[in-house]
C-alpha cells in the first residue's frame, strides 16, 4: 500500500490561556493574617495622625496579595518533551514568581507529544508555538489535548479536551477536569507532506523489521534533583555508506534512551530529544547501529558541560557571567563516528555505563580506517541555576559527606566495609589474580611518572620565556620591597597567595591553549614514542622533531621545547614496535618500578629512624650536622634583624633571587639517559649520606638476630 498526506495531521498548539490555579490552604492563612495585621496598623497610624507610605495594603487594610506558585521556580522538569526546540527568547529571568509551570500534551494512541515548558499566571495569555505532526485518531479513540503541570517528581493533569476532526480553523478547546480549567487554541489540519515512510519501495519494512531487532532501551529513574533540561537535535546526516546504508541511532543522556531513525522523512521535531537534566558531568552519546542489526557500528560522545565553556579555553569576561548565570545555551557540532570501547555501547553491562575516549597506551588505540560518517547534532541546554552554583553544591555536599565519614571512621576506627571475614579469607573467597589488569596499573604510573616530569607552566614559564620578563620583575620585586609597598602587611597573605594562583592559573590556560593550538597541528606528521603517549615530547627519530628541535626556528616568545602533541588519539600516530622492543620496553619499566618504590620507602624508614634514636650513635651525628645549618640560620636572622629592622633589604634580596632562580631556564638535554630519567636520583644521594642510619629491613635484622636469636646478652 501507499501512504498519503490524508494520514496524518498538523497540530499547531498557538496559546494557553484561563488556567485554573487553587490556592493552597497555607496561601489562605498567610492571607487572613496579612490582612488582620494590615487592619491593625492601618487604624494605629490612622490615630497617630500619620500616613503609611509604601505600604503594600490595599482599601480598607486588606492585604494586595498574589496567588502564590504551586511549582516553585527552583524545581525541574523531570519529563522527557518530544515537541520542536526551545524558543530562544524564552529565559529563566523572565519568569515571574507567581507562575506556575505547565505542558501541553498531544495524544493520539499510541503516539504523545509534549511541548516545552511554559510559565503561566491567571491573567495571562502564554504564546506557545509549536507544531506536531500526529497520525490521524480513530472514532473510538480521538485525539486528546491534555494540559500538565509540573512538579518536582511528578506531573498533574489539570484538565483534558478532545479534538474530533481537522477543520485547519483556529479551534478553543475547553480543558475539563470535573470543571472548566483552561483552554488552549490550537489549529488542526492535513499534513501535506508525506511524513511517514513510502510502502511499495525498499524501506517498507523498515518499521516492522526494526521492532523486532532492536534491544530494549535503557531507563533508569533517577533520585537526583533536576538542574534543567538537555535537547539534542539531529540536522544532518551524511556519509554513512558504506558502513551503514541504512542507519539508526541510540540518543542516550544520563540513563534515559531513545531511538532516532528515518531520517530522510523526519521532521525536525520528531528528531529533538529532550531529557532531564540531573548530571551536568554526563555526556550526550550517540550509537550508530544498521537497520535490522542490534550491534553497535560506532558512537559519539559530546560532554554537556562544553555547551557553557570549552574545554582548556582562555577565560573570558563573558564565559565567566555563563557559569554564573541560569537560562539557555546551545551548540552545534558537527561530528564522526569514531569507534566503539571494548564493552561496545554498553547494554548488556546493565545499570549506567560510563563510556569516554581515552588516549593511546601502548601501542593500542584507534584507527582511523573506522571512523566513518557525518552528523550535525545541536546541543542544547537550559540550567534553572548557573553552573558555578551547581558545581559548588557538589563540592559542598561531598565535602559534607567526607567529613561524616570522617567523623564516623573515628568512632569506629574501622568500617564494617572493611573486616576481613573468615569466608573472604578462604580459597573460595580470594581474588582472581587473573583479573588484575597489570596494564592499568603500568598506565596509572605513567601518569604520575608525566605529572612528575612535567614542565613547570603558568608564572614560572612566562618569566623563562623572555629574559628581559624576569630581570625587570625583579628589578620590580626590589623597588617594591625598598620603598615599603611589599612584604605586605601579615592579614592580607592568604589573599595575596590567593590572587597569586589566579594569576598562575590564567596564565597556565593561555599557555596550554596555544600548545594544544599548535600540538594538534603538528600531529599528523610527528611519529611518537609509545611510552610517551599523552603526547609531551615528539619522538626524537622523527623528521619533524628534528626540524623542530632548533631553537633558531621557534618564535622568540615561545622556549625552546619539542612540538607538544595534546593527546595521541590514533594508533597510526605511533611508532611501530616489533616484539622484541616490546619485552624489553616492559621488562626495563618494572626494574625501574622495583628500583624507585625500594628508593622511595627506604629513605621514608631512614627519616622516621634518623632523630628517635633506634642507633643512638647515628642519631647523635645527625643532630650534630643538623645543628649547623640552625646555627648559621640563627645568626643570620640575628644579623638582619639588627641591620634591617624592617626587613626590607631581606625580603628584596630573597625575593629578587627567588625570581632569578625560577626563570633560569633547564638545559636543553639532546639525549636523554637512564640517569637524566630517574625521578628518585636526588632521594638516593640522600639514602646515600645517611647510610648509617638503618631502615626498616635492618631494623628487623638487628632485632631478630640481638634480642630472638640470643638468650641472653651481658655487658662485661
Amino acid at each position: 500500500m501507499t501512504t498519503t498526506a490524508s494520514q496524518s495531521w498538523r497540530v499547531e498548539v498557538e496559546a494557553v490561556q484561563d488556567v485554573y490555579r487553587p490556592r493552597r490552604r497555607l496561601d489562605k492563612a498567610s492571607a487572613k493574617v496579612r490582612k488582620t495585621i494590615g487592619s491593625w496598623w492601618s487604624r494605629t497610624e490612622s490615630a497617630d495622625g500619620s500616613s503609611v507610605v509604601g505600604s503594600s495594603m490595599g482599601p480598607g487594610g486588606d492585604s494586595v496579595s498574589s496567588d502564590s506558585d504551586d511549582a516553585p521556580i527552583g524545581e525541574s522538569l523531570m519529563h522527557a518533551f518530544d515537541g520542536e526546540s526551545i524558543d530562544p527568547s524564552l529565559s529563566s529571568g523572565e519568569r515571574r514568581k507567581d507562575s506556575t509551570r505547565l505542558i501541553v500534551e498531544v495524544a493520539v494512541h499510541p503516539v504523545r507529544k509534549r511541548s516545552r515548558a511554559i510559565f503561566h499566571t491567571s491573567d495571562q495569555v502564554v504564546e506557545v508555538g509549536q507544531v506536531f505532526h500526529m497520525p490521524v485518531p480513530s472514532d473510538q479513540e480521538p485525539m486528546v489535548i491534555r494540559l500538565l503541570r509540573v512538579r518536582t517528581l511528578r506531573t498533574k493533569e489539570l484538565g483534558a479536551g478532545v479534538v474530533a476532526a481537522a477543520t485547519g480553523l483556529q479551534t478553543v478547546v475547553v480543558l475539563k477536569e470535573g470543571r472548566p480549567r483552561g483552554t488552549v487554541r490550537v489549529i488542526v489540519t492535513p499534513d501535506m507532506t508525506d511524513a511517514t515512510p513510502v510502502a511499495d519501495t525498499e524501506r517498507d519494512n523498515y518499521k516492522s523489521f526494526k521492532a523486532s531487532k532492536r534491544r530494549e532501551l535503557r531507563a533508569v529513574q533517577s533520585s537526583a534533583p533536576g538542574l534543567g533540561t538537555c535537547s539534542v537535535e539531529i540536522r544532518k546526516v551524511s556519509g554513512m555508506a558504506p558502513r551503514a546504508s541504512r542507519p539508526y541511532f541510540a540518543v542516550y543522556y544520563d540513563g534515559h534512551e531513545q531511538w532516532a531513525d528515518d531520517f530522510a522523512n523526519r521532521s525536525a521535531s520528531d528528531l529533538t530529544f529532550t531529557f532531564p537534566l540531573n548530571d551536568v558531568q554526563a555526556d550526550v552519546r550517540l550509537y550508530c547501529y544498521e537497520t535490522g542489526s542490534s550491534a553497535p557500528l560506532g558512537r559519539i560522545l559530546l560532554p554537556v558541560t562544553d555547551v557553557v565553556w570549552h574545554l582548556a579555553t582562555v577565560p573570558t569576561k563573558q564565559r565567566a557571567k555563563n557559569v554564573w548565570k541560569a537560562g539557555m545555551f546551545q551548540k552545534i557540532y558537527t561530528c564522526q563516528f569514531f569507534p566503539l570501547s571494548p564493552v561496545g555501547d554498553g547494554s548488556k553491562l546493565g545499570g549506567t555505563f560510563e563510556d569516554h575516549f581515552a588516549p593511546v597506551f601502548r601501542g593500542k588505540g584507534m584507527l582511523k580506517a573506522d571512523v566513518f560518517g557525518a552528523v550535525e547534532v545541536k546541543l542544547q541546554v537550559i540550567l534553572e541555576t548557573g553552573l558555578f552554583m551547581t558545581y559548588a553544591k557538589d563540592m559542598w555536599g561531598n565535602m559534607r559527606l567526607s567529613v561524616r565519614d570522617e567523623m564516623q571512621w573515628r568512632r569506629k576506627r574501622r568500617l564494617p566495609s572493611e573486616e576481613l571475614t573468615a569466608d573472604s579469607l578462604s580459597a573460595e573467597g580470594l581474588f582472581d589474580l587473573a583479573k588484575v589488569d597489570l596494564k592499568q596499573i603500568h598506565h596509572n604510573l605513567a601518569r604520575v611518572n608525566w605529572i612528575v616530569k612535567a614542565e613547570c607552566g603558568g608564572i614560572v614559564r612566562w618569566l623563562r620565556e623572555q629574559k628581559l620578563r624576569a630581570y625587570c620583575s625583579a628589578a620590580l620585586w626590589l623597588a617594591l620591597c625598598l620603598l615599603g609597598v611589599l612584604p605586605p602587611p601579615k592579614w592580607t597573605l592568604p589573599l595575596v597567595g590567593w590572587v597569586v594562583l589566579l594569576v598562575h592559573g590564567y596564565l597556565t590556560s593561555v599557555q596550554r591553549d596555544r600548545d594544544w593550538k599548535a600540538g594538534a597541528a603538528e600531529a599528523a606528521a610527528v611519529a611518537v614514542d609509545p611510552q610517551h603517549y599523552f603526547g609531551r615530547t615528539a619522538s626524537s627519530s622523527s623528521p619533524a622533531s628534528r626540524a623542530g628541535s632548533s631553537a633558531k626556528r621557534r618564535p622568540s616568545s615561545a622556549p625552546a621545547q619539542d612540538c607538544r602533541i595534546p593527546f595521541l588519539t590514533w594508533q597510526e600516530e605511533l611508532a611501530k614496535d616489533g616484539f622484541s622492543t616490546k619485552v624489553a620496553k616492559m621488562k626495563k619499566d618494572l626494574e625501574d618500578l622495583e628500583r624507585n618504590t625500594s628508593t622511595f620507602a627506604s629513605f621514608l624508614e631512614k627519616l622516621s629512624n634518623a632523630f628517635t634514636f633506634a642507633d643512638g650513635t647515628a642519631t647523635l651525628v645527625c643532630f650534630a650536622f643538623a645543628l649547623v645549618p640552625v646555627i648559621l640560620g640563627s645568626g643570620l636572622l640575628f644579623l638582619v634583624g639588627r641591620l634591617d629592622s624592617e626587613n626590607r633589604w631581606a625580603w628584596g634580596i630573597v625575593g629578587t633571587i627567588i625570581i632569578l632562580a625560577i626563570s633560569k631556564r633547564p638545559r636543553q638535554r639532546m639525549q636523554v639517559g637512564v640517569a637524566q630519567k630517574d625521578p628518585m636520583r636526588r632521594v638516593r644521594y640522600l639514602n646515600d649520606a645517611m647510610c648509617f642510619v638503618p631502615d626498616h629491613e635492618q631494623d628487623a635484622h638487628r632485632y631478630i638476630s640481638t634480642r630472638v636469636q640470643c638468650t641472653d646478652r651481658r655487658h662485661v
